[in-house]
């Protein structure tokens, strides 16, 4: 932080659906792109990596396989920047799949942070597809690296920075996430968000 300021930005990008090799390249370009503007803080839309509006094709394993691989892709081809991205996409783990937000800097994936709060109104229904986050943070393995996954991280960015993290619908509830973040030092608050169409 200078004076108190960091520079943060939310990523805006036209996801393919359901095709995390095309999003995955746009989220590299991005990323370089900000980190050359001096972005030290970057935020993408909910599943960006996949889509939001996948519906059924989430139980397809090879969509799931797809998004982890190109997350790897992604962390490899920006290595070499500074910025601490926050990426949104489908995740499995045991047997549920998970709708979490992917924190990368440097090549290194730092923690997955899943949504708590899962939607099934209107046009929504998240749980349908997504579990809802585990109660306590569990550390599991991923491309070799020892990688936690849970609600109750925190994210140290440049000098004073530490972000928390919240998904969409955790952000409407009587007490969020962002409320035990901010009470455990947090001092910036990313929410990841995205809508389905609705016609008529």
């Amino acid at each position: 932080m200078k004076d108190g300021f960091i520079k943060c930005a939310a990523a805006g990008m036209q996801a393919v659906l359901a095709n995390p090799k095309k999003n995955a390249q746009q989220i590299i370009h991005i990323i370089k792109a900000q980190d050359e503007a001096g972005v030290q803080l970057l935020v993408f839309p909910e599943l960006s990596l996949s889509g939001y509006t996948c519906g059924d094709l989430f139980y397809q394993q090879s969509l799931l396989e797809a998004c982890n691989r190109e997350l790897i892709r992604v962390m490899k081809e920006t290595e070499k920047t500074e910025v601490l991205a926050c990426i949104g996409m489908p995740f499995v783990y045991g047997n549920n799949v998970y709708n979490v937000a992917a924190f990368i800097q440097k090549g290194k994936l730092l923690g997955l942070v899943p949504k708590t709060y899962i939607p099934n109104y209107g046009d929504v229904n998240e749980s349908r597809y997504f579990a809802q986050a585990p109660e306590k943070n569990i550390e599991f393995i991923f491309n070799g690296e020892s990688v936690c996954f849970g609600t109750k991280l925190l994210f140290m960015g440049p000098n004073s920075l530490v972000v928390g993290c919240e998904i969409c619908e955790d952000m409407w509830t009587p007490v969020n996430p962002a409320t035990y973040h901010a009470l455990a030092g947090a001092n910036v608050i990313v929410n990841l968000a995205a809508s389905t169409e609705g016609a008529g």
